[in-house]
This record gives structure tokens, sequence and C-alpha cells, in this order.
């Protein structure tokens, strides 16, 4: 009968704490849920206490153990203090023998469950059918210890009825009623966390729905037989039709066969290649019927097992950026024929003051004037040579040092009979220079190498000379050297007596660098300038 009393008893605190799970689901506020869940573990505990299985005057044993317990382990402090002041003042009331006894354990079963809430709840941990059976032994031994607390002349009789009972029975209850609980908060977090799961694929959805139909680009997905599996809003413009009614279906409810036999030629292209390819298409809009090209990205698309699932195609319009690359081009056709026009009429004109000026030598004879222009002809060839070498290069701007100066220095050597005397020596780096720095470059080489050829082996049946350029640091150093008889000890250049040194000076300080002669074993004019 006492076993049948605590299984009627225990029978109606698990059916009341099924409610539980209606208040997890109903108050989602956290301190709101703790009060209802304090004031639901309370009202059961103290209806267990009206209807307790009595021993006696002041001696009533029922369930509140085990709800108390369960509301620490399950809910925490703040619903655990709501249920133990109502289970509290409820058998303060009842009063009796067992009045202390009865406080002291429902003390003890909400310190215990405390314990484990922090131990094993809080830590969001899966609360086993052993650990539960665990709590309820020890929650209903220490009830069992309380009992030596009642007047000697009772705990021996309370304790051989009820010990065997509670230490069987509700530690199984605690199985039941906990077991009911966790899977009611196992089952509601699940849920919830289903619902924010659904909740943000839903944002997921929207905001990739937006960002595709966002671009300006057309987007679309097919699959491998070239059914659309998703398209954006740009794209059907295309069609001429809404994004829901073109998914689902192929090219051929939309377009002509010609068309289509192409784009499925394509994207078996894109497939087969197993990366992204390129090509460009005219097609027509049928929203408004503007003709546009496009410039079309198709790759192929697989699934987490490298499985083949499609075609994504991305295209923009490029109708008028192909329009002005075509007028680009034919400008730079325009400006390559002027170019080719004015480069033909500048060597024309300068090809024809060389031969007035040879002209003009011829009708002087050996004269004095007839050296002079002889001189200025070959200042006219060494200019003629350098714009020749600048329209060969694609850089009008720059030319490299090594390719003007090596055929420079045979062009001017090479206009003197005496030529097959002097052996010719360069050692010319290859750097580059600006024009406004090679143009007088050119004429001061002309000038010295000129003077050298004319004066330097004067009664001498051989000689040689030697041209080096160099530039380290930005820093330039031209040396022009000859084995010669020496120049004359009174030329300067600070007091130039000649047309043609008075030239290098003048040179050399427009492009602000210096010069000077260093005689030895021969003489050396060493040019040095920074660029």
């Amino acid at each position: 009968m006492l076993v049948i009393d605590l299984i009627y008893n225990l029978a109606l605190l698990a059916a009341l704490s099924v409610i539980s799970g209606f208040i997890v689901e109903r108050w989602k506020n956290h301190r709101v849920n703790a009060v209802m869940q304090g004031l639901l573990f309370g009202t059961i505990a103290v209806i267990g206490m009206l209807r307790p299985l009595n021993l006696g005057a002041g001696l009533i044993f029922d369930g509140r153990s085990v709800v108390i317990s369960l509301c620490g382990l399950f809910f925490g402090p703040v619903s655990v203090t709501v249920s133990v002041l109502m289970a509290a003042i409820l058998r303060y009331y009842q009063g009796g023998a067992g009045a202390v006894t009865g406080l002291l354990v429902i003390s003890s079963s909400a310190i215990i469950g405390l314990f484990f809430y922090y131990k094993i709840t809080k830590q969001n941990k899966e609360i086993s059918a052993l650990q539960l059976f665990g709590i309820g032994i020890l929650v209903h031994i220490a009830m069992i210890l309380f009992m030596f607390t009642l007047p000697r002349s009772m705990f021996l009789s309370v304790i051989k009825s009820i010990a065997l009972p509670v230490i069987v029975v509700y530690p199984l209850a605690t199985i039941l009623i906990g077991k009911i609980i966790s899977d009611n908060l196992t089952r509601n977090r699940f849920m919830h966390e289903l619902k924010e799961s659904e909740s943000a694929l839903r944002k997921s959805e929207n905001f990739l729905s937006i960002l595709v139909n966002t671009i300006p680009d057309l987007v679309w997905l097919k699959d491998k037989n070239g059914i659309y599996l998703s398209c954006n809003v740009m794209f059907g413009r295309f069609f001429g039709a809404e994004v829901k009614d073109i998914i689902g279906k192929t090219d051929y409810d939309f377009i002509e066969s010609e068309l289509v036999d192409f784009f499925r030629e394509k994207d078996r292209i894109a497939m087969e290649a197993g990366k992204p390819t390129h090509n460009e298409e005219w097609i027509t809009f049928a929203d408004d019927g503007h003709r546009a090209l496009l410039d079309t990205v198709k790759t192929p698309m697989y699934d987490d097992e490298g499985k083949l699932i499609g075609v994504l195609g991305i295209s923009r319009e490029i109708t008028e950026k192909k329009l002005a690359d075509d007028k680009i081009q034919n400008l730079l056709r325009e400006k390559e024929l002027l170019l080719q026009e004015v480069h033909h009429r500048i060597k024309n004109n300068m090809n024809t003051i060389k031969g007035l000026l040879s002209l003009q030598i011829m009708a002087e004879g050996d004269t004095p004037a007839a050296a002079s222009l002889r001189d200025a002809e070959s200042r006219v060839q060494s200019m003629i040579m350098l714009y020749d070498r600048l329209y060969c290069t694609e850089n009008f701007r720059e030319l490299s040092v090594k390719d003007y100066f090596v055929p420079l220095t045979e062009e001017i050597v090479g206009s003197f009979t005496h030529r097959s005397k002097i052996k010719i020596n360069t050692d010319i780096e290859d750097f580059i220079l600006n024009i406004n720095k090679l143009t007088p470059l050119g004429i001061i080489v002309n000038e010295l190498l000129t003077n050298m050829m004319k004066y330097a082996f004067v009664g001498r049946d051989s000689g040689v000379i030697t041209l080096s350029a160099s530039m380290k640091n930005d820093h330039v150093i031209i040396q022009v050297q000859d084995d010669g008889v020496g120049i004359p000890e009174d030329v300067d250049f600070h007091k130039p007596k000649g047309f043609g040194l008075e030239l290098v000076n003048m040179l050399t300080e427009q492009i602000e660098g210096s010069i000077r002669i260093e005689r030895g074993e021969g003489t050396k004019f060493v040019l040095e300038f920074t660029v």
C-alpha cells in the first residue's frame, strides 16, 4: 500500500511536469521563463504535499524532493528559489514533528539540483538516465539522513517504513520526470535552432536573390541538359519573361533554334573544358528589342562529390565598350598614318637640307667655307640618324644609347677617306636616355669624333679611337679617346677658339653636365651628367 501511494503521488507529478515543455515554448524571455518554471514546479510540489503519504501526526512524504531537485537541475537558481519558497511556506504552515526535516529536505534537494545544474545543464551537456538516477539516489540518501532529525521515538520506525520504497521508487521517478523534461528541453532547443536556421536560410536566400537581381549582368544556371535551374531578373529581360516562368524550361521555349544551338555548343565546350570559358555573342532583348553584344563567361559547376551540376553563365553587355574600342582603333590607325606622313616629310626635309649642303660644298671646292659646310652636314646627318632610330621604336621619347651611338660612330667615321686606317673600339652599356638628352649628345659625339678624325692622326698611318658610355645610379659618363698626336695645350673648353668646341661646350651646359680634356697618350674627352 505504501509503494502504491508513492507511485500515485509521483505519477501525478510526472503528468504535471509535462506542462514545463509548454512553458519553454510559450515564454522565450529567459527571466519570465525561469519564474514561470519556478511557479510550475512549486505548484507541483504543493499539490504533492496536499495529498501526501501520511505516516503519523506531522509526518508526510511526497514527491517534492524529486520535483525541487529537478527544478534546480534543469532551470537554475531563479526557478528553484521560487519553487523552494512555495514548498517551504506550505511545509512550515503544515507544521508537525517532521516540519524541520521537511524544510531540510526541500533545501538539500534544491542545493543538489543546483550543483549539477552548474556542472552539467548550464554547460549544454546532455544528461543521461544514469546521471539522473545518480542524482536521484544522492537526493534521497540526503532525505533518509535527515530522518535522524526526527524525535528519537519516531525516526527508527519511519526509516524502517519509508527507506526502501524511497531509495527505490524516488530515483526511478527522478529518471522518469527528468527524461520527460530533458527530452522537452532538447526538442525545444532543436526546434529553436531549426527555426533560427530556417530564418537564417530565408535571410540568406533573400539576400542572395537581392544580390543576384541587383547585378546588371545576365546571370543564369542550367543543368547539363540545358534546363534552367535559376536566373536573375536581367536575364528574364532577354527572354521577355518572369524568372519563375523560365525555371524548368530550356532555350528552345524562348528563342530561335539557330541561336539555341550556338548557346548549347558553348555550354558543351565549357563543361568539357572543366574551367571558365569566354565568348562574345550578339543577342536581341525581347523586352525592348534592343540589340547588344555580350561578353559571356560560362563556368561548369560541381557538387560536393565532384559531380557535374551544369553550367553557370554570366554575361556583361559590352556594346558601348566595343564601339569605343573600334573608335580608338580607327583613331590609332589614323594617328599612325599621320605619323608616317609627318616622318617622311621631316626626313625628306632634313635630307633636302643635307643635299643642299652637299651641293654648296661641291660649289665651294676645297675652301674653309666648304669645311664648315661639311661639319654642318655631319651634324645634320647625326640628327637624321637619331630621328630615324626613334621612328623605328615604339617609344618616341626614349632610345637605347647603344642602339644609337654604335651606328652613329660608324656613320661619322665612315665619311672620311682614311677610315680604313683607323680602328674604332666601342664599349657602350645598353641603357635608355630621353630624346632631350640624346639630341645634344649625338651632336657632341659627332663634333668630338669629327675633330679626332681630322687632327688626331696627322702624319700617321694608323690610329685607334675608343668610345665608351656607362650609367650608374643615374650618373652617366661618356668618354671619347684617341691615341693620336694629342691636342694642343692652349685648347680649353672654357675659352674655345673654334665653333666646334664652343658648340660642344654650349650643348654640355644644355644637358647640365660637365666636360673635360685629359692629355697623355693621345687625347681623352670625358663628359659627365645626371639624368
